[in-house]
């Protein structure tokens, strides 16, 4: 409730926070770099190649492999958003 009270009027504004879980493998180069999409695994990404957040973290958590991960709290500055058909 407290992310969802921050992030209204986010989009306005140009950023929101959001949640990003990963193992914690991944969690130095994250980092060390940030967060890229060159190292996106194609077969685990539902929508194509790229950085997924959730306003929720319980779904974060489903990217963290249980006791082996963790979940960030990002600052994710959007841009126009682009609905695309199949």
């Amino acid at each position: 409730q407290r992310l969802t009270a921050t992030n209204i009027g986010g989009y306005r504004h140009g950023s929101i926070y959001a949640f990003h879980g990963t193992i914690n493998q991944n969690l130095s180069s994250i980092l060390n770099s940030g967060l890229q999409t060159k190292y996106a695994r194609p077969d685990n990404n539902l929508y194509g190649r790229g950085i997924y957040f959730a306003d929720q973290i319980c779904k974060a958590n489903q990217y963290t492999d249980g006791d082996d991960g963790v979940i960030l709290l990002c600052r994710v500055f959007v841009g126009k958003a682009e609905v695309l058909s199949i």
